[in-house]
């Protein structure tokens, strides 16, 4: 199966992994990229904008 490298993608969120997902299509030579977020950068919504999603280590287990 070939794959066009200038084919239309979009990325709908431009937090940490949006913004990963169009580096590494970059990488690989897609040329036709557009990411669009609600937010400025950097994202209000994105996983990397919250401290606490991002370094919490524990977990509250429910039995």
């Amino acid at each position: 199966m070939s794959t066009q490298k200038d084919q239309k993608i979009l990325i709908i969120g431009t937090g940490t992994f949006g913004a990963s997902t169009a580096y590494h299509l970059a990488k690989r030579g897609y040329t036709n990229i557009t990411c669009i977020d609600k937010w400025p950068y950097p994202s209000l919504d994105s996983a990397g904008y919250d401290i606490v999603r991002t370094t919490s280590l524990s977990c509250t287990c429910l039995h």
